[in-house]
Protein backbone atom coordinates (compact mmCIF):
# COMPACT_ATOMS: atom_id res chain seq x y z
CA UNK A 1 0.00 0.00 0.00
CA UNK A 2 1.34 3.34 -1.26
CA UNK A 3 1.02 6.89 0.41
CA UNK A 4 -0.01 9.81 -1.54
CA UNK A 5 -0.35 12.88 -0.82
CA UNK A 6 -3.25 15.09 -2.29
CA UNK A 7 -2.48 18.37 -4.35
CA UNK A 8 -4.38 20.48 -1.37
CA UNK A 9 -4.08 19.18 1.42
CA UNK A 10 -0.66 17.95 3.34
CA UNK A 11 -2.95 15.25 5.02
CA UNK A 12 -1.35 11.85 3.91
CA UNK A 13 -4.05 9.46 2.63
CA UNK A 14 -3.34 5.39 2.43
CA UNK A 15 -3.94 3.77 -0.85
CA UNK A 16 -3.51 0.70 -2.62
CA UNK A 17 -3.91 1.83 -6.15
CA UNK A 18 -1.84 4.39 -7.97
CA UNK A 19 -5.07 6.20 -8.56
CA UNK A 20 -5.44 10.22 -8.22
CA UNK A 21 -6.54 11.75 -4.84
CA UNK A 22 -9.25 14.28 -4.99
CA UNK A 23 -10.93 16.19 -1.56
CA UNK A 24 -14.41 15.63 -1.20
CA UNK A 25 -14.70 19.06 -2.35
CA UNK A 26 -13.80 18.59 -5.95
CA UNK A 27 -16.90 16.56 -6.29
CA UNK A 28 -18.85 19.74 -6.50
CA UNK A 29 -16.25 21.82 -7.94
CA UNK A 30 -14.76 19.74 -10.65
CA UNK A 31 -17.25 16.80 -10.99
CA UNK A 32 -16.59 16.21 -14.74
CA UNK A 33 -13.16 15.87 -14.55
CA UNK A 34 -13.51 13.65 -11.58
CA UNK A 35 -16.12 11.63 -13.70
CA UNK A 36 -13.97 11.50 -16.49
CA UNK A 37 -10.91 10.39 -14.39
CA UNK A 38 -12.84 7.77 -12.60
CA UNK A 39 -14.13 6.25 -16.50
CA UNK A 40 -10.32 6.07 -17.19
CA UNK A 41 -9.27 4.18 -13.67
CA UNK A 42 -9.91 4.30 -10.11
CA UNK A 43 -10.08 7.58 -8.38
CA UNK A 44 -9.79 8.17 -4.61
CA UNK A 45 -11.90 11.07 -3.08
CA UNK A 46 -10.87 12.19 1.30
CA UNK A 47 -13.99 13.97 2.56
CA UNK A 48 -13.36 15.37 5.85
CA UNK A 49 -15.97 13.38 8.07
CA UNK A 50 -15.57 10.19 6.24
CA UNK A 51 -13.32 7.59 5.42
CA UNK A 52 -11.56 7.34 1.69
CA UNK A 53 -13.68 6.42 -1.26
CA UNK A 54 -12.70 4.83 -4.67
CA UNK A 55 -14.88 5.63 -7.67
CA UNK A 56 -14.17 3.63 -10.94
CA UNK A 57 -16.18 2.71 -14.18
CA UNK A 58 -18.86 -0.44 -13.35
CA UNK A 59 -16.94 -2.81 -16.07
CA UNK A 60 -13.93 -2.10 -13.66
CA UNK A 61 -15.94 -2.59 -10.50
CA UNK A 62 -17.59 -5.73 -12.50
CA UNK A 63 -14.19 -7.06 -13.10
CA UNK A 64 -12.70 -6.57 -9.48
CA UNK A 65 -16.12 -8.66 -7.75
CA UNK A 66 -15.75 -11.46 -10.22
CA UNK A 67 -11.86 -11.67 -10.04
CA UNK A 68 -12.72 -11.71 -6.13
CA UNK A 69 -15.61 -14.42 -6.50
CA UNK A 70 -12.81 -16.44 -8.51
CA UNK A 71 -9.72 -16.23 -6.37
CA UNK A 72 -12.16 -17.20 -3.09
CA UNK A 73 -12.97 -20.21 -5.16
CA UNK A 74 -9.71 -20.74 -6.36
CA UNK A 75 -8.11 -20.93 -3.07
CA UNK A 76 -10.26 -24.40 -1.83
CA UNK A 77 -9.76 -25.98 -5.02
CA UNK A 78 -5.59 -25.53 -5.06
CA UNK A 79 -5.84 -26.39 -1.38
CA UNK A 80 -8.01 -29.89 -2.36
CA UNK A 81 -5.38 -30.40 -5.45
CA UNK A 82 -1.71 -29.36 -2.91
CA UNK A 83 -3.11 -30.31 -0.06
CA UNK A 84 -5.71 -33.48 -0.23
CA UNK A 85 -5.82 -34.35 3.41
CA UNK A 86 -5.75 -31.10 5.10
CA UNK A 87 -8.40 -29.44 2.31
CA UNK A 88 -11.18 -28.02 3.07
CA UNK A 89 -14.87 -28.58 1.56
CA UNK A 90 -14.73 -27.05 -1.83
CA UNK A 91 -17.54 -24.10 -1.88
CA UNK A 92 -21.01 -25.23 -2.99
CA UNK A 93 -20.39 -23.12 -6.24
CA UNK A 94 -18.11 -25.79 -7.17
CA UNK A 95 -18.14 -29.27 -5.27
CA UNK A 96 -19.17 -30.54 -8.34
CA UNK A 97 -15.25 -30.46 -9.19
CA UNK A 98 -15.17 -34.02 -6.66
CA UNK A 99 -17.54 -35.58 -8.67
CA UNK A 100 -15.15 -35.72 -11.85
CA UNK A 101 -13.35 -38.56 -13.39
CA UNK A 102 -9.69 -38.14 -13.11
CA UNK A 103 -9.25 -38.23 -16.60
CA UNK A 104 -11.90 -35.26 -16.55
CA UNK A 105 -10.59 -33.29 -13.57
CA UNK A 106 -6.98 -33.32 -15.36
CA UNK A 107 -8.74 -32.20 -18.58
CA UNK A 108 -10.70 -29.85 -15.99
CA UNK A 109 -7.71 -28.29 -14.37
CA UNK A 110 -6.02 -27.39 -17.73
CA UNK A 111 -8.85 -25.70 -19.17
CA UNK A 112 -9.77 -23.84 -15.89
CA UNK A 113 -6.33 -22.21 -15.54
CA UNK A 114 -6.34 -21.20 -19.31
CA UNK A 115 -10.07 -20.16 -18.64
CA UNK A 116 -8.76 -17.83 -15.64
CA UNK A 117 -6.04 -16.50 -17.45
CA UNK A 118 -8.00 -15.02 -20.48
CA UNK A 119 -10.86 -13.72 -18.06
CA UNK A 120 -8.10 -11.76 -16.24
CA UNK A 121 -6.50 -10.81 -19.21
CA UNK A 122 -10.02 -9.69 -20.95
CA UNK A 123 -11.67 -8.83 -17.90
CA UNK A 124 -14.74 -11.11 -19.89
CA UNK A 125 -15.61 -14.07 -17.44
CA UNK A 126 -18.49 -15.12 -19.31
CA UNK A 127 -16.60 -18.06 -21.36
CA UNK A 128 -15.20 -19.08 -17.67
CA UNK A 129 -18.85 -19.29 -16.75
CA UNK A 130 -19.95 -20.93 -19.56
CA UNK A 131 -17.40 -23.35 -19.23
CA UNK A 132 -17.61 -24.30 -15.94
CA UNK A 133 -21.38 -25.19 -16.69
CA UNK A 134 -20.17 -27.60 -19.42
CA UNK A 135 -17.52 -29.21 -17.16
CA UNK A 136 -20.37 -29.45 -14.17
CA UNK A 137 -22.76 -31.28 -16.70
CA UNK A 138 -19.84 -33.92 -17.14
CA UNK A 139 -19.31 -33.96 -13.62
CA UNK A 140 -22.76 -34.78 -13.11
CA UNK A 141 -22.59 -37.52 -16.26
CA UNK A 142 -19.26 -39.02 -14.35
CA UNK A 143 -21.50 -39.01 -10.79
CA UNK A 144 -24.19 -41.41 -12.18
CA UNK A 145 -23.03 -44.33 -14.67
CA UNK A 146 -26.54 -44.88 -15.32
CA UNK A 147 -26.40 -41.61 -17.32
CA UNK A 148 -23.27 -42.04 -18.78
CA UNK A 149 -24.41 -45.56 -20.36
CA UNK A 150 -27.85 -43.67 -21.80
CA UNK A 151 -25.66 -40.92 -23.27
CA UNK A 152 -23.12 -43.35 -24.55
CA UNK A 153 -26.02 -45.60 -26.43
CA UNK A 154 -27.58 -42.40 -27.67
CA UNK A 155 -24.37 -40.93 -29.16
CA UNK A 156 -23.70 -44.15 -30.54
CA UNK A 157 -27.33 -44.37 -32.24
CA UNK A 158 -26.92 -41.41 -33.56
CA UNK A 159 -23.22 -41.98 -35.23
CA UNK A 160 -25.01 -45.14 -37.00
CA UNK A 161 -28.26 -42.90 -38.11
CA UNK A 162 -25.44 -40.58 -40.05
CA UNK A 163 -22.99 -42.82 -41.21
CA UNK A 164 -20.04 -42.06 -38.77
Amino acid sequence: MGQIQTERSPAVTPTMFADRIYNATDLNRRSSELLKSAAEGPITVVGSSSGPVVMQSRDRAAYHEASAFWLRACAPLIEKICLPDQATPLPPEIAWIADLSPTHLDEFLRDFITGIRMAADSGNFAALQASLYNWEATAEVDRDPELHEELMRASSRARRAVGV
